[in-house]
């Protein structure tokens, strides 16, 4: 019953037709008596909403490719938020430049796989190779630290920049 209630409530939110609206009304009331239309659009919205936090990293033409980066996740993410960029020194011996970082925040119903599929598009957009590993250099690196109240990359989300840099929001 909750799925068909659940189905119904969506394509309310979704559809562009007052017809359609007014026979999901009709159908929906039926299972909820007097309860309010708006407390269940509401519930049905939040309850996929979750704020996803991203690290974003580049050693190599950093500030242009940042800035490319901002503006396709921009596009992809209309909510998103950008911290202030830092510069830090590279972990380990295997780059020898500084990185330029920033970090983003938006909100949104994609699940972690959707977003980092299209997180992994904006990447190779922006000029991400496999060769550059291998170059010793980072043209651009997005990840998903933390979604929702899960954290998806605990060490990154503790480096002292990604602390600080959470302060600024």
């Amino acid at each position: 019953m909750f799925l068909v209630l659940f189905a119904k409530v969506l394509s309310v939110i979704n559809s562009e037709s007052n017809g359609e609206k007014e026979r999901t009304r009709k159908f929906s009331s039926s299972f909820l008596g007097d309860f309010p239309q708006k407390c269940v659009y509401l519930r049905l919205n939040n309850f996929f909403m979750h704020t996803v936090l991203l690290s974003i990293g580049s050693n190599t033409f950093a500030k242009t490719n940042i800035d490319k980066a901002k503006r396709m996740l921009t596009y992809a993410f209309p909510d998103i938020v950008f911290s202030p960029p830092v510069l830090t020194e590279p972990c380990g011996e295997r780059y020898f430049f500084p990185f330029r970082n920033i970090i983003a925040r938006f909100n949104c119903e994609l699940t972690p796989q959707e977003i980092i599929g299209k997180i992994k598009v904006i990447e190779m957009a922006v000029g991400r190779s496999p060769r550059d590993k291998y170059l010793n250099r980072v043209i651009i690196d997005i990840d998903v630290i933390k979604c929702g109240d899960t954290i998806l990359r605990p060490e990154e989300y503790e480096r002292e920049y990604v602390q600080g840099l959470l302060e600024s929001f």
